[in-house]
């Protein structure tokens, strides 16, 4: 089973991820861990000074690295728990809904795993939510995880 689990820095991708840890797999599973940066837009001189542009590109590589950073911590967990699997993972660039559905089809996961900030009413509409998007448009199952609240 190839298992493809779709991380960024929350805490319900916290959740997911603890999900896909704490479970058996059948032999010969596979996992693939992926982050993905959307970059900041909107370099616009017209709007932005020189200065600022400066820094909104340095916030792009701060954030950026983070991603990175947490994709490695991710990373280290899977492999020490599935040590006798294939582990791998990458920070992929662009919308987090394409990109997603992009690597799950290229790499042939069976199985998305993502987590969900279980947003309702306007937050929802006004922010949208990945996990559904994924979830009405990929070609393989995809197990969304709730973050419990306590």
């Amino acid at each position: 089973m190839k298992v493809l689990i779709a991380q960024d820095e929350s805490e319900c991708s916290k959740t997911a991820l603890e999900s896909v840890l704490s479970r058996t797999w059948p032999e010969n599973s596979q996992f693939r861990l992926v982050n993905v940066h959307e970059p900041i837009h909107g370099y616009d001189p017209v709007i932005y000074t020189p200065h600022s542009i400066v820094s909104l590109k340095e916030a792009d590589k701060e954030i950026y690295a983070a991603k990175e950073a947490q994709l490695k911590k991710s990373l280290d967990l899977l492999k020490a728990k599935f040590n006798d699997f294939e582990v791998c993972g990458e920070v992929l660039t662009g919308h987090p809904k394409d990109c997603i559905i992009d690597d799950a089809e290229s790499w042939g996961a069976d199985l998305i795993v993502v987590g969900t900030h279980s947003r309702k009413g306007f937050a929802r509409a006004f922010l949208g939510s990945v996990a559904s998007e994924v979830a009405s448009q990929a070609d393989c199952s995809v197990e969304i995880v709730r973050e419990r609240k306590h």
